[in-house]
């Protein structure tokens, strides 16, 4: 409790510091990145395995989850699904919710597991491309340019050379009606 506050109010002097005459003086483009990355660390947590967009970096193959041995005993009731992998990057229940978002039907039980695995292939395939285009570029992370590139090269969206002011990029962001989109 103390400890944090001690370091909030720290932060805060290192924000606002004047020189002799009274002026302001910025802070450098490290220390910003220094307190940002403490601010996304106070308000997000620490880096661990729930991180949605840790996960989502391809640069590093995928490592199986090696499997728990199963415990002996009576059994609890739970059912099971025949077909559980580990390396699936979107939920079922996001690939339906997005898929029945943009479609007018509803999707049938007997096509969701094919509809999951085109969708995680789809996904991978998409993040694999944006490692390969990270990894040429000499980045260790995907940026967002990278996805734009591989949007681009799909060929739903125009490429970075039609359109290089992002006019129709952007456009078809807003016309998802999602504030969180805009902003990007």
């Amino acid at each position: 409790g103390n400890e944090r506050a001690t370091n909030d109010i720290n932060a805060a002097e290192r924000l606002v510091q004047l020189d002799a005459s009274g002026n302001r003086i910025l802070p450098s483009v490290a220390e910003r990145k220094e307190l940002r990355q403490a601010t996304l660390e106070r308000y997000f947590g620490g880096r661990s395995a729930d991180n949605t967009l840790e996960n989502l970096s391809f640069l590093d193959p995928i490592q199986p989850e090696p499997e728990k041995p199963k415990a002996r005993g009576r059994p609890t009731g739970k059912k099971t699904t025949a077909n559980t992998k580990t390396n699936i990057v979107f939920p079922m229940k996001d690939v339906k919710f997005m898929f029945q978002r943009y479609s007018r039907y509803k999707i049938k039980k007997e096509a969701e597991q094919p509809l999951l695995e085109k969708s995680n292939e789809f996904t991978l395939s998409v993040l694999r491309r944006a490692s390969e285009v990270a990894k040429d570029r000499g980045d260790k992370k995907i940026r967002l340019s990278d996805l734009r590139q591989v949007a681009g090269e799909t060929g739903l969206f125009p490429t970075v050379e039609e359109d290089p002011k992002n006019m129709e990029w952007n456009r078809r962001i807003f016309e998802t009606n999602e504030i969180k989109y805009h902003a990007l």
